[in-house]
């Protein structure tokens, strides 16, 4: 055995790389090899297996088992020595699983000697409330050095007021504070009843330590949002429910520490949520359909003033159906412009902005030139590549001439989301000379969604010029239910003229690379002769003056 292989250190690395196969067998090498293999094995564990360590399983109705014998002091000690210090994170992944265990569970909860079942263990993902209150079953888990706990109900669970009783659920909440005071972060997926909004934020009073936080959204959410605010919380992710309105009645103890915050929200109540200054840098707003200009013009003031270092920014929306579709060609023909957006420029340190509206943005090459003044950092934008409605005036336009403004003012930019207009009238027969050509360096992902083109070759020439490779233009993405009502032509004769798009591009890619080694080599011959030309010239005047 090679010695490098006897220092623990660099086994460890070795084996946290090889799967569960792999440790097995080296379980069996020798006694350092088997300490470092089962610590591999059993650091991120399931809730079967651990119960399987007591004993053989057998059934006790058609979905329970419990134990064949009551758990012996011997197993217990064999259990102590070899497993108990290694599970680190423990998983249950369905409440059929907890269920189909709780009478084994019940046992080793008898069984067992003082202090907590796992005493490593500071990760609990656990899947499958049952409106037990303190009597759930992860709560035999639950000790003090747990600092990550993510608690979800299950979907697969009929008598929905059982689960979410409120007293229940109130007992439940109080022992997460209670046995796990050092809690970082807490995810709590359950659907946002009313009731539960004040216990959950009891929880984030009494955590002290409590870092990031992942919770439904309330239709009312003032109270949850006031405790997060005025607490130490750096990350808060509201991923299910949604956010109607929040009144605030004080915002001068508003705590700075919040870096991050995702919500499903309206954009009128997310506007409230930036009445005064904070330290977001990352902010993601989720609408349920596209947001009127006003409402996002409102927002996104509101952002750019009291969030000043921010630097990802992405207004989005959720539904893309066949009736928001309908809505979008009977409401109001306001469309979004670049006025709209242009107070978030003054935030320079802008690195990724992702924009979705119901209509395609009023903007042109110039003020697209514009942002990209202003936002030299940015490594990802998206400007509504995918209108769900096509039919509107708009007297301005992007052009292909707005990639050259990026390419320019850019150079960071990595993924880019646009609707552009590549009929033939829009689309010159080459770039003009005033404007000098640059190109991305590290785009890799361009997508030009609904973008209506006419004139293949013409645009694959243009684009041939300023992509670094053919992979940067992606397929339209298709997020919508039926396209066609949007336009027949997104996947018909536009599809097809994006396709002949994506196929001409490395043949042309190919002839430029050519073209710039020709002309590469031709420079450095010039800047060779210029050289000899120097070297001589410097000859002929030390001999005259000899």
């Amino acid at each position: 055995m090679h010695q490098a292989l006897r220092i623990p250190e660099v086994l460890r690395e070795i084996l946290t790389r090889c799967d569960d196969h792999t440790n097995s067998s080296a379980v069996r090498v020798c006694k350092l090899w088997s300490d470092i293999s089962l610590d591999v094995l059993w650091h991120d564990i399931s809730l079967r297996p651990v119960v399987r360590l007591f004993g053989e399983l057998q059934n006790v109705s058609k979905e329970t088992w419990t134990y064949r014998a009551t758990p012996t002091v011997k197993e217990w000690l064999r259990f102590e020595k070899h497993y108990q210090q290694r599970i680190h994170v423990l998983h249950c992944s369905s409440y059929k699983i907890a269920h189909s265990l709780e009478p084994a569970l019940a046992l080793l909860l008898r069984t067992k000697p003082p202090g907590p079942l796992l005493p490593s263990l500071h990760t609990i993902d656990w899947t499958g409330l049952a409106g037990l209150g303190m009597a759930e079953l992860c709560v035999m888990f639950m000790h003090p050095k747990v600092q990550h706990f993510k608690i979800a109900s299950h979907n697969d669970y009929e008598d929905r007021s059982h689960i979410y009783d409120s007293f229940q659920m109130v007992s439940f909440f109080e022992g997460i504070s209670s046995r796990m005071p050092l809690l970082l972060t807490l995810e709590i997926s359950i659907f946002p009843l009313p009731p539960h909004q004040f216990s959950i934020a009891t929880i984030i009073r009494s955590l002290s330590n409590l870092t990031r936080i992942s919770v439904p959204a309330f239709s009312d959410s003032t109270l949850l949002l006031e405790a997060i605010l005025r607490s130490r919380i750096v990350q808060l992710r509201c991923p299910s429910g949604y956010l109607k309105t929040v009144h605030f009645s004080d915002t001068s103890g508003w705590s700075r520490a919040l870096k991050t915050l995702e919500i499903r929200s309206s954009y009128d109540a997310a506007a409230h949520l930036f009445a005064a200054p904070l330290a977001l840098t990352d902010v993601s707003i989720f609408s349920l359909g596209p947001a009127s200009p006003h409402d996002l013009q409102n927002l996104i003031s509101h952002i750019a003033g009291a969030c000043p270092q921010i630097q990802k920014l992405e207004l989005n929306f959720l539904h893309r159906t066949y009736e928001v579709v309908k809505s979008l060609q009977t409401c109001s023909p306001d469309i979004t412009t670049f006025a709209d957006i242009e107070p978030l420029l003054v935030c320079t340190g802008m690195k990724s902005f992702l924009l979705s509206t119901g209509r395609p943005l009023l903007m042109d090459d110039d003020d697209l030139q514009i942002l990209a003044c202003s936002w030299t950092r940015l490594e990802h934008l998206r400007l509504s590549p995918d209108p769900g409605n096509l039919k509107v005036d708009r007297p301005k336009r992007l052009t292909l001439l707005s990639l050259v403004h990026l390419a320019h003012g850019c150079p960071n930019l990595e993924s880019l989301s646009l609707y552009l207009d590549a009929t033939a009238q829009f689309v010159p027969e080459s770039l003009p000379d005033a404007i000098p050509v640059g190109r991305f360096q590290v785009l890799h992902h361009l997508d030009i969604g609904f973008s209506p083109i006419s004139n293949h070759a013409r645009v694959a020439y243009i684009l041939a010029r300023i992509l670094p490779s053919p992979s940067s233009l992606v397929s339209t993405q298709v997020r919508w239910q039926m396209v066609t009502l949007i336009s027949p032509l997104i996947l018909g004769a536009w599809g097809l003229e994006w396709e002949s798009v994506r196929a001409l591009l490395p043949v042309l890619l190919k002839l430029r690379r050519e073209g710039d080694s020709k002309i590469e080599q031709q420079s450095n011959r010039i800047r060779v002769l210029e050289n000899e030309i120097s070297m001589l010239r410097k000859h002929i005047f030390d001999e005259k003056n000899q």
